[in-house]
């Protein structure tokens, strides 16, 4: 029986901020191989996530994991999906290991791409362009991607959506040392209340348990809070902003990329590598970020609402470092 190869299949592992990185890459191998299935192996929430934004396929990545041991034995499902590939692009392998060469024996005929995800050593390029380089051995993707990281600059990856009303806040981030300090977060979303904002606030497990109680009582005396259950709840309630503001965290990436108008905190040296990408991003840089005030902030997001109203869309705003 002849099998039809037509997936292209993406494994993915690592945190929300990485994996939307990649959407360049999906996007592209949709653009170049229009009648191929286009599939992120990993976390259903993520996956699901990119079902919803991208329109990308997903299988969840529990039932590949035998792919990690030695002479791996995969279920009747996740065999189906292997055979069907034509290529397979990895972040979860070095091409030497196991899992590679799992991959190999159980579907010899599929193109094997593995990616670097996070360079060891600092690098003077965006992580987006740093993996493109990696798919130097297949010219016509590696054009693609690149084209695809451009238009994803200009125009986002997700598609155009209503100009939102709300200013949405998100002071989270997986590192303490990435977040800008609580009471000034509080003390923008006073600010922006006081001038007639609509300031919704995102607070994730990790900042209820960080906050005081004071600053719960007083982020939410100024504002909307939600929890989202998931990153498809995220991913909507990001739509309905005309603003994002937040540190350098996942829902940050999400935002940029989704075409969100994003002000980006960042604590941190390299942000020429891991700043956010999309159409309207602006960032200030302040090293350590617990020494960045409130002032510079408040302004920031004064101008970049001012040159909304005046477009009344989304306007590209240069940064401040």
């Amino acid at each position: 029986m002849i099998t039809l190869r037509r997936n292209v299949l993406i494994f993915h592992q690592a945190a929300m901020g990485d994996f939307v990185l990649t959407w360049p890459i999906a996007l592209a191998c949709a653009r170049l191989w229009p009648t191929n299935r286009i599939i992120y192996v990993t976390h259903e929430s993520k996956g699901k996530l990119a079902e919803r934004a991208i329109g990308t396929e997903f299988r969840d990545g529990e039932p590949l994991h035998p792919l990690f041991s030695s002479d791996a034995k995969l279920p009747e499902s996740a065999m189906k999906l292997i055979n069907g590939a034509v290529t397979i692009i990895s972040f979860v392998s070095n091409g030497s290991d196991a899992w590679a060469d799992n991959i190999r024996r159980l579907a010899p005929e599929a193109q094997l791409i593995c990616v670097t995800r996070r360079p060891a050593d600092p690098i003077d390029q965006h992580i987006m362009t740093y993996h493109a380089a990696q798919f130097g051995e297949i010219v016509q993707l590696q054009a693609a991607i690149g084209q695809m990281i451009g238009h994803v600059a200009a125009s986002g990856a997700t598609a155009r959506r209503p100009v939102g009303s709300r200013v949405i806040i998100h002071p989270g981030s997986g590192g303490e040392d990435k977040c800008w300090p609580p009471d000034r977060f509080v003390d923008l979303a006073t600010v922006l209340k006081a001038g007639g904002e609509d300031v919704h606030v995102v607070l994730g497990e990790v900042e209820r348990e960080r906050w005081s109680s004071d600053q719960m009582r007083r982020i939410g005396d100024v504002s909307a809070l939600h929890h989202p259950d998931d990153l498809i709840q995220l991913f909507v309630l990001l739509q309905t902003a005309k603003l994002y503001i937040g540190n350098d965290s996942g829902p940050t990436h999400l935002a940029a990329i989704s075409g969100v108008p994003t002000l980006a905190l960042f604590g941190r040296d390299n942000e020429s590598t891991w700043r956010p990408v999309g159409p309207n991003v602006r960032l200030i840089k302040q090293v350590p970020i617990s020494d960045l005030p409130t002032e510079p902030v408040v302004e920031a997001v004064k101008e970049m609402l001012t040159s909304l109203a005046d477009s009344g869309t989304s306007v590209n705003v240069a940064d401040e470092d």
